[in-house]
């Protein structure tokens, strides 16, 4: 059964702040991995990656073959604890792909070329110790967020 993942405010503050590293594998499990600089969460289980076209063209081959994506928050440095996120991608047009692209294109500097929705549907913890690993997306939103509290993660977004 697909589930979708419920992202907290911490886990949106990260991917809105610091745009996410993004793989894909060929299927022969070979990486692809680029940044998206320009992420947008458009509901509480999709992230929109707003792409200019060299970003896009360097996973668009694997892309087509296998739209499974990981992401982690890009600024891995200024965050104590995170998390990686996977879920299918989908490339968007017509309104969903201009109700990103206009923030995307401010932030970028560039209108992007494509924008892909990732539903999300799993997530693991990535934490250093006893919690590496964890796969979390099984838990309610509310033990989520409790999860959350017991670590003692205080920051919300690498800004801050």
């Amino acid at each position: 059964m697909d589930m979708a993942c419920k992202l907290t405010e911490r886990m949106k503050s990260w991917i809105e702040g610091a745009g996410c590293h993004i793989c894909l594998a060929t299927p022969d499990g070979v990486p692809r991995c680029i940044v998206a600089r320009y992420c947008r969460c458009v509901s509480d289980e999709i992230v929109a990656l707003a792409l200019a076209e060299d970003e896009f063209a360097a996973i668009e081959p694997v892309f087509s073959k296998n739209p499974w994506i990981s992401m982690g928050a890009s600024g891995l440095g200024s965050i104590r604890a995170a998390y990686q996120f996977k879920g299918t991608g989908r490339v968007v047009e017509g309104a969903e792909f201009d109700a990103v692209a206009g923030e995307a294109t401010d932030a970028l500097g560039e209108k992007p070329a494509r924008v892909i929705y990732v539903d999300l549907k799993e997530l693991y913890c990535t934490k250093p110790g006893h919690v590496a690993g964890q796969r979390l997306d099984g838990l309610t939103f509310e033990d989520l967020c409790k999860f959350e509290v017991d670590l003692g993660w205080k920051d919300m977004c690498p800004s801050e």
